[in-house]
């Protein structure tokens, strides 16, 4: 006896037919369901079917992607939401599905496009029987060209209208300088998602620190509202926290391109390496993995800008990491808005207005790339990241961190142009500035490290051969001798200070005790040094060959200890001067058979090492004419 599937009377079942092709009776298989709509991700090219069924006589709306809908086990997971399956019905519902999905095709109801990567996407515009223009257009809750609706992970759901939104920028914010910044981050991430293919910045984190009564995270939830809801508390939001493991910190920014997101108080976090986190953040790029048959797995990207508060720096608690240094931009301020009345009516209007202004800014930004070109906006780009190092005072790095500030200035020309927002684009690079020379030149110049590697040295003294007044002291202790302390006889000033002494001590050894220090590359720490003078080196490398404790030489990092005055007095330093010139007054046979005799003696410095070979001998030609004067006499 024959069966099918069959729908009746408001659920599924078979259908029992004789030979005859008369129906014999229906076997009830399990409660009918309605296809709402079928939605098509143009992402991933998957399907989602929203499907209406009943149960205990209310009407049950669900959402269930075609992956789980054509696997009967998948399925199971929506019983406990409704859907009336069980052990007994699982392996017919995929075909329940399947017919489901046929009935809607032919009725001619249509598929829904939607999208799960929010953010900068491409998008064609104009009349099809006239022009069609290929441009670039920012989609938040919807893409303002197509309709197409968001199906993603974030709640992008958005609230008012774009006009009021921008009369507020106009009333409320324009004049009050650190919220402009605030803005015209957001929009430089929307930025940073246009420019993503011209390789002009890579992602970074801007981290607002100060007390909790400095309005750092009103400022971070305007920015945040300008692409979604602004609220720390709605579950898929933009804005979460920092108490989380790395993985799920990185998964949350993944597929996405152009948008901004928010991190709340760095307090939350429990994570012990945050420098591997903020490595990760500002890359992108989500760890390799492997599926079940043991093959990697796609990795996922994200293109972003990071905005976090704290009331401690994110560098404070990381090691100090010169490309760390360049991705981490930290703003301190004792306020954010200019009084607690501003705070209020900010948050007021946030949260009944949000969501609307980045899709508006795409609609401008389409229309613009269509008359003006990508070259035009990458030439601004690179106007405003001249103007950024042309006013900054801190030579040391500006041209490593100006990529990201021109970023920000950019979006300030943008807005203005776009909306008459009149935001003061260059007064907040003065801010900029201003907050780079607070910061002073440590990001690049790694102070903190130099001065954890004198307190290191003085530590562990008892590992070292010192030389005192020009006689090597064996002073290492029983064990490994790391390397020598040796005076520098001559005046070698860096910065406002003298070296005094040089540390001559082993490669291996160094390199080593700058991992145990949390230094992840030494390679960086000892071009820092070398940069800043501190690093003493033979011509062509960062190293010197010296003998440490024996006749074999051996590479060592040569690195000046500091002292206020020139070890050198005026006098010793006059009677140098006449040294120098005596020597360069002899012949060439007569200075080569000096220098190697000296660095035979004391290799560590050539030119040192030369004079006092020079003075040796001419204070023992002196003594030999003294005696044979007194002989001839």
């Amino acid at each position: 006896m024959p069966k099918v599937l069959g729908f009746d009377a408001g659920f599924f079942c078979y259908d029992h037919y004789a030979s005859d092709g008369s129906l014999i009776f229906f076997e009830v298989k399990g409660e009918d369901i309605e296809m709402m709509s079928i939605q098509r991700d143009i992402d991933t090219n998957e399907a989602t079917y929203k499907i209406k069924t009943e149960k205990y006589g209310q009407d049950i709306f669900l959402t269930i992607p075609e992956r789980d809908a054509k696997d009967g086990n998948r399925l199971m997971q929506y019983a406990s939401k409704g859907l009336d399956i069980g052990s007994d019905n699982k392996n017919l519902f995929p075909a329940v599905f399947r017919e489901k999905e046929s009935q809607y095709m032919q009725n001619g109801q249509p598929i829904v496009n939607a999208y799960s990567i929010p953010g900068v996407k491409e998008v064609v515009i104009g009349d099809p029987e006239i022009l069609l223009e290929t441009s670039k257009t920012f989609c938040g809750e919807q893409n303002p060209h197509t309709g197409d609706v968001y199906c993603g992970f974030f709640n992008l759901s958005a609230k008012g209208k774009s006009e009021e939104y921008i009369n507020f920028l106009k009333k409320e914010i324009a004049g009050c300088i650190p919220l402009e910044f605030a803005v015209m981050v957001a929009v430089a991430a929307i930025l940073h998602g246009y420019l993503a293919d011209e390789n002009v910045s890579g992602n970074f984190i801007i981290h607002l620190v100060g007390d909790s009564s400095t309005g750092k995270s009103t400022a971070m939830q305007l920015a945040i509202s300008t692409m979604g809801n602004p609220s720390m508390n709605i579950p898929n939001g933009l804005i979460s926290t920092w108490n989380a493991t790395q993985n799920a910190l990185l998964k949350r920014l993944m597929n996405v391109k152009g948008m901004l997101f928010g991190m709340d108080e760095l307090s939350m976090s429990n994570i012990k390496n945050i420098t591997s986190v903020l490595y990760a953040i500002c890359q992108g790029v989500e760890k390799d993995r492997l599926t079940r048959n043991a093959e990697t797995q796609a990795r996922e990207t994200g293109n972003y800008i990071l905005m976090s508060t704290g009331e401690s720096g994110l560098l404070s608690r990381a090691n100090s990491n010169l490309g760390l240094r360049m991705r981490v931009l930290e703003f301190r301020r004792m306020a954010w808005t200019e009084s607690a009345e501003q705070c209020e009516r900010i948050q007021k209007f946030i949260s009944e207005n949000y969501g609307t202004f980045a899709m508006k800014f795409g609609c401008k930004m389409a229309f613009w790339l269509i008359k003006h070109g990508i070259k035009s906006l990458v030439e601004r780009y690179a106007k405003w990241r001249d103007y950024y190092c042309k006013v900054c005072d801190i030579q040391a790095r500006k041209e490593r961190i100006s990529g990201r500030y021109g970023l920000i200035l950019l979006a300030g020309e943008m807005l203005n142009e776009f909306f008459d927002l009149g935001f003061h684009t260059e007064k907040v690079c003065e801010f900029i500035v201003d907050n780079e020379n607070n910061i002073g030149d440590d990001r690049d110049s790694y102070n903190d490290v130099y001065d954890r590697i004198v307190s290191f040295i003085n530590a562990n003294i008892g590992r070292f051969l010192v030389e005192k007044s020009e006689k090597i002291t064996n002073s290492a202790q029983n064990g490994e001798v790391w390397g020598k302390i040796v005076l520098v006889k001559k005046e070698i000033k860096i910065g406002e200070d003298y070296a005094c002494k040089k540390v001559l001590i082993r490669t291996n050894i160094f390199e080593r005790e700058l991992l145990r220090m949390g230094e992840e590359d030494p390679k960086t720490i000892i071009s820092f040094l070398k940069r800043k003078g501190y690093l003493d080196f033979e011509a062509g490398r960062n190293t010197r060959t010296v003998k440490i404790d024996g006749s074999v030489k051996e590479k060592v990092y040569a690195i000046y200890l500091l002292g206020n005055e020139s070890p050198l007095t005026e006098k010793e330093q006059k009677e140098r001067e006449v040294l120098h010139d005596e020597f360069c007054k002899l012949s060439a046979k007569e200075q080569n058979d000096i220098k190697e005799a000296a660095v035979k003696v004391l290799p560590d410095d050539e030119e040192d090492a030369t004079l006092r070979e020079f003075n040796k001998r001419k204070k023992k030609q002196k003594s030999q004419e003294h005696l044979k004067g007194l002989l001839d006499d």
